[in-house]
């Protein structure tokens, strides 16, 4: 078998990148991050696929996320032309960013046909190499991230396949099997599995039966517990029963005694304001006092304060003109001013007309009277633009005005007087009990008499409502006592204190009955408990049984395995210590049937660990090629080489290339590297 040509189209870095393969070795030689190991994938990817894990954001574990084209999400891939018994084949595989996306196509170069059925295509490097994916990267791909070679199923069966040996992938089914089948039973590690949950299940129900054999014992000790709970509760009952009949006794006299203050209490009020009520009617007698007659005595009494002082500043004003005219001094008499006569001819007139007014409308009298006097002084101060002189009419003018304002007076008092008489008669049907040294005025009488009448009214409204709640509340009945003095704040905290123990009494006693309806329906499932026992205890000796029986199956199987594996033990070890000769290891080495290699030091056999990791490298190269050659009799495969030389000295490096170019004359071996050094 060998590779004829690729092309990727793009895969990782590399993008429409072309190269023709040669038979033995092919060479490549680039720098660091050219993409060799990209390279080395890609051919791998075109046979086996991509290892992608969903979900997996570490490199190393998702191929299909590594590959990827940088900066794109365009498919990715391309095909590789390769040789298999004779005739070309072609894989054209291109991959999406999910398992879903991806196509596979393989073209028979002799009879250009392609195959796309999973019957064709899937597992496509299994069918040509005769190995999965495990064993074609532990033989012929070497890579610097998995180098170590271990056993494997696949690799074991692909051996017996060489060695025609039948079944050995059933063999591996029926161990792995055998084993899934033990760990259901049991894991000691953590002790899972059936047998361990069998026995848990045994221990809970030998305590449940415990526990309920426990409390059947206990029920005797409830009924006691509960009869002596009920007979507290009957005299707690006994006790709140005459509590409540002496709280009602005393809620009854407490309550007619309130009545009684109550009672007592609107009676006393009702006298004081009886007694209120007999000063004002004393004061009022049975006079009329509408709002009417009120407010007509009170304009009277307005008019009469006015009057009043109208009479004071009339006799003043008459004091003052007789007085200027007795200083006035005789004088010659002049010739008259017919305008200063005009003027006192006008307020004569005014006079005249204030005296006849003053017997119809009132007080408006007043102000024609006052407008005449305005008018003769103003005549006299200013009669012809000159100051007055001392003359005979001057004193005539005062003279005059005197008599005028002498007039005004009498008109004044003899209204007063009328007003006084009406008032003084008003007034003299109440008494007012005055004090002879210091008598009311008319306002102080009028406001007192208002005062009592609005008293008058409120105290009858207040006397009525008081009947009516006396006639409400009714006269207040003695209620018998039996002699006791009854506190009942104290009745009421006692009575609280003992309700409150009778319902803590009476919620012990349900939670105790409950208790022994919960043990008696226990009782009940006892022998359910006890047959459920007896069925886990024969699940769990057959679980052991079966246990012990797979056991040994697997025991013997695995013996039977090592003793196949012994058949292809010799002729794996010939091909390793071949090829070890070839790289100058001057010391033996033996091959177990788990590939681990043991090397003679000085008579003592070393594991491979013990030496240094260009030796280990050596080692596995060694093992690799060997396995190589034992799997692979019928057709040679290909060999990729990813630069795995990188930690081997000179002296090996020089041993290993020498190896490779021998190699390469009976294999076709693609040959990775970026260092010249190791150039092969």
């Amino acid at each position: 078998m060998k590779l004829i040509s690729c092309y990727v189209s793009s895969f990782g870095k590399l993008k429409d990148f072309k190269y023709d393969f040669t038979d033995g070795l092919n060479t490549i030689k680039e720098e660091n991050g050219w993409g060799k190991s990209t390279f080395a994938g890609f051919i791998k990817a075109m046979f086996y696929g991509l290892n992608s894990t969903e979900g997996k954001h570490d490199l190393s574990e998702n191929e299909r996320k590594r590959f990827a084209p940088w900066n794109s999400t365009e498919k990715f891939g391309g095909y590789v032309v390769f040789e298999t018994d004779g005739k070309p084949y072609k894989i054209e595989r291109f991959f999406g960013s999910k398992r879903g996306e991806e196509t596979v196509k393989l073209y028979d170069l002799t009879t250009n046909r392609s195959f796309t059925d999973d019957a064709n295509v899937k597992e496509l490097g299994k069918r040509i190499f005769k190995i999965d994916e495990d064993g074609f990267l532990s033989t012929t791909y070497f890579s610097q991230k998995e180098f170590e070679v271990k056993s494997s199923p696949s690799i074991t069966a692909k051996y017996n396949e060489t060695c025609q040996v039948q079944g050995q992938e059933s063999f591996d089914k029926a161990v792995v099997e055998i084993e899934n089948e033990m760990k259901k039973i049991k894991v000691f590690r953590g002790e899972k599995g059936k047998i361990f949950d069998v026995k848990r299940e045994i221990s809970d129900v030998a305590e449940k039966i415990a526990t309920v054999k426990q409390a059947i014992g206990s029920v005797g000790n409830l009924d006691a517990e509960c009869a002596e709970l009920q007979s507290q509760c009957d005299k707690l009952r006994e006790n709140i029963r005459k509590l409540t009949d002496d709280i009602e006794i005393a809620g009854r006299q407490e309550s007619a005694a309130i009545k009684k203050r109550t009672y007592d209490g609107l009676v006393a009020e009702k006298s004081e304001f009886l007694a209120k009520k007999s000063a004002t009617d004393r004061l009022l007698g049975d006079a009329d006092l509408s709002e009417d007659v009120i407010k007509d005595c009170e304009t009277r009494v307005n008019d009469y304060g006015e009057l009043t002082v109208r009479e004071k500043s009339a006799r003043a004003d008459l004091e003052n003109l007789t007085e200027a005219g007795d200083k006035k001094e005789d004088a010659k008499p002049k010739k008259p001013n017919k305008l200063s006569a005009l003027v006192y001819a006008i307020a004569f007139v005014l006079f005249a007309a204030g005296l006849v007014l003053s017997f119809t409308v009132g007080l408006v009298w007043l102000t024609l009277v006052a407008a005449g006097f305005v008018v003769a002084v103003i005549n006299i101060l200013f009669s012809g633009g000159k100051k007055p002189d001392k003359t005979g009419d001057e004193k005539s003018a005062f003279l005059v005005m005197a008599e005028m304002k002498k007039t005004e007076l009498d008109e004044i008092v003899s209204e007063r007087e009328k007003l006084k008489n009406g008032l003084e008669s008003f007034f003299a049907a109440f008494d007012f009990g005055e004090d002879a040294f210091k008598p009311l005025t008319y306002s102080d009488k009028l406001h007192t008499i208002r005062r009592a009448a609005d008293d008058r009214s409120d105290l009858i409204e207040r006397i009525d409502r008081i009947n009516e709640k006396l006639r409400e509340l009714g006269k207040p009945q003695e209620i018998p006592s039996d002699g006791k003095v009854y506190d009942v704040g104290a009745l009421k905290s006692e009575l609280k204190t003992a309700t409150e123990w009778l319902n803590d009494k009476i919620t012990l006693l349900e939670k105790k009955k409950n208790r022994i309806e919960s043990i008696k329906d226990q009782a009940e499932n006892l022998l359910d408990l006890e047959s459920r026992q007896k069925e886990l205890r024969d699940e769990y000796a057959e679980l052991e049984k079966e246990y012990r029986i797979l056991s040994l199956t697997n025991e013997h199987l695995k013996l039977a395995d090592e003793t196949l594996k012994t058949r292809y033990r010799a002729p794996l070890q010939e091909s390793l210590n071949k090829y070890l000769a070839a790289t100058g290891v001057k010391f033996g080495a033996t091959i177990d049937t788990e590939m681990n290699i043991t090397v003679e030091v000085s008579g003592a056999g070393r594991e491979s660990d013990y030496f240094s990791k260009g030796y280990r490298n050596l080692f596995e190269i060694c093992k690799r090629f060997a396995l190589t050659d034992v799997l692979f009799t019928a057709e040679k495969p290909f060999i990729i080489l990813d630069d795995p030389f990188y930690d081997l000295d000179d002296e090996k490096l020089a041993l290993a290339l020498a190896l490779i170019k021998k190699l390469s004359e009976e294999y076709q071996i693609l040959y990775l590297v970026c260092h010249e050094s190791r150039r092969a």
